[in-house]
């Protein structure tokens, strides 16, 4: 694994606490890779992150679609808004915790970041929809 902060900082509490159990724990530190191994280290880390934010920009279309087809029905409120918001939730924390393990910075991650201001930017149109037909509602009530 890279020595890199974020990631020493884990793994050293890992080992805390694997000692705190009872456990052993030992870290053995690579002082030199030769430029093929680090070329290798480095290219499998960014394939898993690109597969992680290929995932996770399924997940970003998939909410988009949502939105899109809940706009087009007309379907607007406050369970479908707490619905969407949950899924953006999810993918926020999801992509927070991908980008801790992003050391160099992957491309995916520009693509997942618009994706993910486009899914916000959606849900505030349809929340300011559903906004509007329930003061709409409410304004046609006794």
């Amino acid at each position: 694994m890279p020595k890199k902060d974020p990631l020493f900082a884990r793994i050293a509490e890992l080992m805390r606490t694997v000692e705190g159990m009872g456990g052993t724990a030992n870290l053995f530190t690579v002082t030199h890779f030769s430029d093929a191994q680090e070329k290798r280290a480095i290219a499998r880390f960014q394939q898993e992150r690109e597969q992680e934010y290929a995932e996770i920009i399924k997940e970003c279309q998939k909410t988009l679609r949502h939105i899109e087809r809940e706009t087009r029905e007309e379907q607007f409120n406050l369970g479908e808004v707490e619905e969407i918001e949950g899924d953006l939730d999810k993918i926020n924390h999801w992509f927070s915790h991908v980008k801790e393990r992003d050391f160099w910075e992957s491309e995916a991650r520009k693509e997942v970041e618009k994706l993910i201001n486009e899914a916000e930017a959606e849900l505030a149109a349809f929340i300011q929809k559903t906004y509007e037909r329930l003061q709409g509602t409410q304004d046609n009530e006794p």
